[in-house]
């Protein structure tokens, strides 16, 4: 069996799953990269591997002969990023091929439905989005209920996402004398960042103590640097504007707490993958498109509606007051990680599914209900 996945490019958050594919198939499976990583993405601390990986490789004009040859052999093609003649092309030979995607309306994208253009190319695409060997690979709770709205992918989408390499292999209490909670993201609308300073400033009302690590910038950034003056919590808040990749790892394996806050227009947040994997106690907005398939809520973190702010007040509260709460959910997060979605998981199943459908086999509505990666995706 031989697996071709189609994306822009072999970045820090694709390597570990391509890694084990590689592992398991050998040279039966290929990365072809469409282009570089951009290089806000490289100032962030990103890398690109696709040179450097023997699996992997960027489409030219020179090679992309050979590279549409490799396409035509694989029997399972997953499509991140690709001309779509290529998907038609496949989809038309009746080979396997999977979307892998995020979620395609997030919430300022609704507003293009009203887009009589858009609607257009959206219904001409449903026609492809519906054939019923194209499968869609969710790398968002949200993603299969935004295609259901066209009818898609109806009994053909499931969980999927990003897979990192283990933080932590277990658990590490932390021992903090000052209970501490990190924020890391983009200064921007949707990250909501102005949500972490209105919590800090309801701990301080209360008389918690709790110091908060803040790493970002963006065009927010006077914004939240002038609401930290406002409410006089220079000594509880803590803002850097970068850290490299490491310095991220490091800041999560010290931090007690872990806080995201993003809108719908996250599209999947890999920051919840790497706070769960360092051991912290992750408090999670819903909203994020990882949030449904990593956290389950109180048992490996914490989840809360993001257009309220009481909700997420109440549960850092708690969180902070309560250390055995916040041990037992850093210890399952570090389980779910290191088990559910770990690289190696990931790939075993995406494996065994690809098998099962090549076979004509689409009997997995059992699991409906489970957190595994290539289980059904319920419509939220």
């Amino acid at each position: 069996m031989k697996i071709v996945f189609i994306g822009d490019n072999l970045s820090i958050h694709q390597k570990p799953l391509g890694d084990r594919l590689y592992s398991l198939l050998g040279e039966k499976y290929f990365f072809v990269g469409t282009k570089p990583l951009t290089q806000e993405r490289i100032n962030m601390g990103w890398y690109d591997y696709t040179k450097e990986s023997s699996y992997a490789v960027y489409v030219t004009d020179e090679n992309k002969e050979y590279i549409e040859k490799i396409i035509d052999e694989a029997d399972a093609v997953i499509i991140g990023a690709a001309k779509t003649e290529w998907v038609k092309k496949r989809l038309k030979e009746g080979k396997l091929v999977f979307r892998y995607q995020e979620r395609p309306f997030k919430r300022n994208n609704f507003l293009g439905l009203f887009n009589l253009k858009l609607l257009v190319g959206i219904f001409r695409s449903s026609i492809i989005w519906q054939r019923k060997n194209y499968h869609l690979l969710a790398a968002s709770a949200y993603a299969y209920g935004d295609f259901a709205l066209f009818s898609c992918f109806k009994n053909r989408a499931w969980k999927f996402g990003y897979f990192i390499e283990p933080i932590q292999t277990e658990f590490v209490q932390r021992n903090n004398e000052v209970v501490q909670i990190s924020w890391i993201g983009r200064l921007l609308k949707y990250k909501h960042c102005e949500m972490v300073i209105e919590a800090a400033k309801f701990l301080k009302e209360q008389g918690i103590e709790a110091h908060f690590n803040i790493v970002g910038q963006g065009i927010l950034e006077e914004e939240i640097l002038e609401k930290i003056k406002t409410f006089a919590l220079e000594d509880s808040i803590s803002i850097c504007r970068s850290k490299a990749n490491q310095e991220i790892r490091e800041l999560l394996k010290r931090s007690d707490i872990h806080l995201i806050t993003s809108d719908s227009n996250e599209g999947w947040g890999v920051v919840t993958n790497e706070a769960m994997s360092a051991g912290c106690c992750v408090i999670s907005s819903k909203q994020t498109g990882a949030a449904p398939f990593l956290i389950q809520h109180k048992k490996n973190g914490l989840l809360f509606d993001v257009k309220k702010q009481d909700q997420l007040n109440q549960l850092l509260k708690e969180s902070v007051l309560d250390e055995a709460l916040r041990n037992t959910l850093g210890k399952n997060a570090v389980h779910t990680m290191l088990t559910t979605w770990s690289p190696k998981n990931a790939a075993e199943k995406l494996i065994s599914l690809v098998k099962q459908l090549i076979q004509g086999v689409n009997d997995r509505e059992y699991l409906i209900d489970s957190q595994e990666p290539c289980s059904p995706v319920k419509r939220i």
